[in-house]
């Protein structure tokens, strides 16, 4: 599988902007197309003017972008409008800012936006983090964690050629269910 068609959804802008970088360096590196997504409430905010403009400040010119479209859609629920999106556009991967673990990263838009997608969406979530440091750079991309459930070969696939392109370490996450005392009993 081959990444080519990439979409970054943009709940709030100002959240996005130390992922964007590494977003951006992923999509040269794999010579994949980029949609910068954002959905907006009509009902809370202030419609698609504002929400294009947000796009068109986040300047994704400035960290050499070759190949970028950017799409704006009206909807209260952002992760229904997002899995719409990627299923009509046939996207690739859909690539989120990592959100910091704590209490109010839990009850953000953007950490529920996360949640849903990684349920709902009809192709691999990947979640990019920021810069640690100034020094740090989105080429600095050494290490990649692929979450599989066994069910899933495209995303491993995916997983390492990404990995292998950004001459990157993989590292695999297998979950299982929780087992009970009874349920091991049963199983024996």
């Amino acid at each position: 599988m081959s990444l080519k068609n990439i979409l970054f959804p943009i709940a709030s802008p100002e959240r996005v902007k130390s992922a964007l970088p590494g977003v951006v360096h992923m999509a040269n590196t794999l010579r994949a197309d980029l949609t910068l997504m954002r959905v907006f409430d009509p009902f809370c905010e202030g419609g698609p003017k504002p929400a294009l403009h947000e796009l068109k400040l986040m300047k994704p010119e400035e960290h050499g972008l070759e190949r970028v479209r950017m799409h704006v859609d009206a909807h209260s629920d952002a992760a229904a409008s997002v899995v719409q999106y990627a299923r009509e556009q046939g996207i690739d991967a859909i690539f989120l800012p990592y959100q910091r673990a704590g209490l109010r990263a839990a009850f953000c838009r953007t950490w529920s936006l996360t949640k849903k997608l990684l349920a709902r969406s009809p192709c691999p979530v990947w979640l990019m983090g920021g810069s640690q440091g100034s020094h740090s750079s989105p080429a600095d991309i050494r290490r990649v964690l692929c979450a599989i459930s066994g069910r899933d070969l495209h995303v491993l696939k995916a997983a390492a050629e990404v990995s292998r392109t950004l001459n990157a370490k993989l590292f695999l996450l297998h979950v299982v269910p929780e087992i009970h005392e009874g349920t091991l009993a049963f199983k024996f």
